[in-house]
């Protein structure tokens, strides 16, 4: 089978080509180049902005959209309207060639987020993938980790390095995790799936942890002790630089209004069809600093006991 993938610097893509390679599919890809971890060979497609130049579409057999504007990025109109132009385009161009499926990632949305660009472009691209009608899978997620994302890494760092950290509005905001390696292998394992209509999947491998005991944890993890966390106004965010100094926690301003919306989700239809097991927070904590090469001592398994 022949899959594009679009995906700028996702490494939820890069995980989902690797996997691809190792299955026998061939992966055209529109992103930056890079080497598949296993030595396959991808076809890069440079026209990021109109993939369908370089690709014949009528030998592609599914779509997996994965590109997309980051969490921390201030958007505006304009950018909302590039997304749905692009998707438009996109869809489109899928629609006249036959392609028999779409796989979108997109995001947990609740009615306290759902006025922010991120949620609306993700949501905009949603809108345009159902008006085509094409057999589809939509994968919202909460928050993505592993080793290279930009809010657990950013954050495990930051705890490793600091004994006190200045939190801008709401400790107990719960925080929901999935793994990279696990959303990229769902994706892969959905292709295999037939499905003659738009099907949507809530996606998490944890369950929600407030974000005061997700820093806590991190802590006992890497320092063998808790940071001090000393809760500040989200005008913070304005002296991002003489607070850094002292410990201002490194989640952009964007960031932390869709942290502060709550985006959790109910993980049943997924667990049941792509068998997956959803971890405890603890345990998914500790198997992520492991993979960032920290050692977990004694009081590791104490909190993954808990």
């Amino acid at each position: 089978m022949h899959y594009l993938i679009t995906g700028g610097y996702s490494d939820v893509a890069r995980t989902t080509i690797d996997q691809l390679l190792a299955s026998g599919h061939r992966v055209s890809w529109s992103g930056p180049a890079f080497r598949p971890s296993g030595g396959g060979r991808v076809q890069h497609v440079s026209h990021g902005d109109a993939p369908w130049r370089d690709v014949d579409f009528r030998a592609v057999d599914g779509i997996i959209h994965l590109a997309g504007p980051h969490p921390a990025n201030h958007l505006g109109e304009q950018d909302i309207a590039r997304q749905r132009l692009f998707a438009k385009s996109l869809f489109g161009r899928a629609a006249d060639a036959g392609i028999p499926r779409i796989f979108f990632l997109s995001v947990v949305s609740n009615p306290r987020v759902r006025d922010l660009p991120f949620v609306q472009a993700k949501y905009a691209v949603e809108e345009e993938l159902k008006q085509t009608g094409l057999p589809a899978v939509v994968f919202r997620i909460p928050w993505l980790y592993g080793p290279n994302d930009d809010f657990l890494t950013r954050l495990w760092r930051w705890v490793r390095s600091r004994s006190v950290l200045l939190v801008p509005g709401l400790l107990d905001v719960p925080v929901q995790l999935c793994h990279e390696r696990k959303l990229a292998a769902a994706i892969v394992q959905a292709i295999g799936q037939s499905t003659a209509q738009l099907r949507v999947f809530e996606v998490a491998t944890s369950s929600p942890l407030p974000l005061s005991e997700l820093i806590n944890q991190l802590g006992l993890l890497v320092r063998g002790e808790s940071p001090r966390i000393v809760p500040v106004s989200n005008r913070a965010f304005h002296l991002r630089g003489p607070l850094r100094v002292v410990g201002l926690i490194p989640i952009r301003s964007p960031m932390w209004a869709l942290l502060e919306g709550g985006l959790t989700c109910a993980t049943t239809a997924f667990e049941r069809n792509f068998d997956v097991e959803v971890q405890q927070p603890n345990s998914a904590l500790i198997e992520f600093v492991r993979e960032m090469g920290g050692a977990v001592p004694w009081w590791g398994r104490r909190v993954g006991a808990a």
